[in-house]
């Protein structure tokens, strides 16, 4: 999931899940700006989360094909604004496992697992695990379902279950998801194919008043080196590398 904030009130949300271009994932407590509506888009992320190595470089690549992201690119002040990044896991199926045995003709079954709050109150139930729904439930607790027909066969402690997951149509929040990134963009790439972002953690390292960052695309493209001499009237001064 990636946010990219493009002017003071508005942001890019893109999920790149299986739903495919156009499918939207809801997620809420975590969004900038608006109602924390994810759409489905092609995109790449490197250099965060568990993609890392020493030399790495946080970026994201967008797809751009019908050029509208690199026309927000060319239409905004892009560098310097908030980018987020999640990882979201979205089950189609849950496992859940019966605490106790079921007789045949019983019409509630109790289960060890909590499930899940993003699960509907009313579904289907897998008993096989091969993919098909064998039994619709009408509604459940966090530890108990309650199916529309009374159970054929009895079962013992211990069954598995797969219970219907909220799949690309779920309703999520910030307990959902994963933190991976929280910075800022910075250079921007971009060609009639695809646009990349290069990003900048944020820290006390980076943050400034005014918020300015020292980047190639605020026109700061040479630096004197750590050791240069600056001679100043009667003075003379020896460049350090800063702190913070």
């Amino acid at each position: 999931m990636l946010e990219i904030e493009y002017d003071n009130t508005n942001s890019y949300r893109f999920h790149s899940g299986d739903g495919g271009a156009g499918s939207t994932v809801t997620v809420s407590g975590i969004a900038l700006h608006g109602n924390g509506l994810w759409t489905g888009n092609d995109f790449k992320v490197s250099g965060v989360g568990w993609d890392i190595s020493q030399n790495s470089i946080p970026s994201v690549t967008i797809q751009n094909i019908d050029l509208a992201m690199s026309s927000i690119m060319l239409n905004n002040n892009i560098p310097d604004r908030p980018v987020g990044i999640w990882a979201l896991y979205v089950y189609d199926r849950y496992i859940v496992t019966l605490n106790l045995a079921a007789a045949s003709g019983a019409t509630t079954l109790s289960v060890a697992d909590t499930i899940p709050g993003e699960v509907t109150a009313t579904g289907n139930l897998d008993f096989v695990g091969n993919g098909v729904y064998d039994k619709t439930f009408t509604s459940r607790t966090t530890n108990s379902i309650v199916l529309g027909a009374t159970l054929a066969t009895a079962m013992s402690v211990g069954t598995q279950l797969y219970i219907q997951g909220p799949g690309m149509n779920g309703s999520y929040t910030s307990s959902d998801v994963i933190p991976l990134f929280n910075g800022v963009s910075n250079e921007i790439e971009l060609d009639d194919k695809q646009v990349v972002i290069s990003l900048l953690k944020q820290s006390a390292k980076t943050q400034y008043v005014p918020n300015r960052y020292i980047t190639k695309n605020n026109n700061f493209n040479w630096l004197p080196k750590t050791g240069t001499i600056i001679v100043w009237g009667n003075e003379t001064f020896v460049l350090e590398k800063g702190t913070t």
